[in-house]
């Protein structure tokens, strides 16, 4: 995050967008952290149980989020704007997070969609803003005159259509989401 300051305030880009990947490592260390670590997986389990809880924590961080979304204004990876405070733009993007996967428990059984997205996340990351594009250029929209829902809309459009070049790399060239081709003896 030090790292990410520094370059955002000196201005400082590249072709390879280190100031995105400083901005996106907290999401993916804190992922494996909590992969990685019992209490949390102890958390998820007992929440998908209490269907109340589960209810009540959703609603909650949604208008957390909406509160603190309006207050930090516009923010997003893809063009390394956090807003107007930095530790607003984590707390809500982590709380998103974890309104998606207090959402995700309430699928009893396995979804293909869900799955494939979610394995593959790099190419969700950097497909659904240009997919996104292309959905409201054939819609007809503008992106500044969209309200809250319809751009919800829009961007659920766009994230669906990944899943074709998902499935795509996962067949035909796997290791580009980490998996093995061939195998390994």
């Amino acid at each position: 995050i030090i790292g990410l300051l520094v370059l955002k305030k000196y201005g400082f880009n590249t072709t390879l967008h280190i100031v995105n990947i400083l901005m996106a490592f907290p999401f993916f260390s804190s992922g494996y952290y909590i992969k990685k670590t019992s209490p949390f997986r102890i958390y998820l389990l007992n929440i998908q149980e209490d269907t109340f809880l589960k209810s009540s924590l959703a609603i909650m961080f949604f208008l957390i989020i909406g509160f603190m979304s309006k207050y930090n204004g516009l923010a997003g990876i893809h063009n390394a704007n956090y807003g107007k405070n930095i530790l607003v733009y984590y707390v809500t993007a982590m709380l998103g997070i974890s309104l998606i996967l207090i959402l995700s428990t309430y699928y009893k059984q396995n979804n293909n969609i869900i799955q494939t997205l979610s394995s593959g996340t790099l190419f969700l990351m950097a497909l659904e803003a240009p997919f996104r594009r292309i959905v409201l250029r054939l819609s007809g929209f503008q992106d500044q005159e969209l309200g809250l829902i319809v751009l919800g809309g829009v961007s659920t459009v766009a994230m669906l259509l990944t899943i074709l070049p998902i499935k795509f790399v996962q067949k035909y060239i796997p290791v580009l989401l980490g998996g093995r081709v061939g195998s390994v003896k």
